[in-house]
């Protein structure tokens, strides 16, 4: 068979290696058997069996438990951190602030700020004042 339209020997090496960095070698337990936080992984290897150019990621670490989220968001940035292209969309913004480099926040399908994180972060009204801007921007 083939994978992705990958060889079957290199769809079996580059299934173990995403399995690998998404800290779930062990293939031989069941995925029914999985945590959300593991599916989750599980879902974003299965993303990027294909080596695609860009990976879209809707709310990744919508209802998970903090340690695992923490988890999700570190495998995040370092893809991001190996070249991938990430599209991370969140309604967390302490996440977003943690694991992207640029931020875009759209309300009803505009624009409302464009930023980096850094630049976010460094506010001196801190995310209070960047929060109550957004309101301001929603109306």
């Amino acid at each position: 068979g083939v994978l992705a339209g990958l060889p079957r020997e290199e769809a079996r090496a580059r299934a173990d290696e995403l399995m690998r960095q998404a800290d779930l070698a062990r293939r031989d337990r069941m995925v029914f058997g999985y945590s959300s936080g593991m599916i989750t992984r599980l879902h974003v290897a299965r993303a990027l069996i294909a080596n695609p150019p860009l990976l879209l990621l809707d709310e990744p670490t919508r209802s998970l438990d903090p340690l695992v989220s923490l988890e999700v968001g570190r495998l995040v940035r370092r893809l991001a951190d190996e070249g991938h292209a990430v599209l991370l969309s969140s309604h967390d913004l302490g996440e977003v602030l943690k694991i992207c480099d640029r931020v875009v926040v759209v309300n009803e399908g505009e624009v409302v700020l464009a930023d980096t994180a850094a630049g976010l972060r460094a506010r001196e009204d801190g995310v209070s004042g960047l929060l109550h801007a957004l309101e301001g921007a929603a109306r």
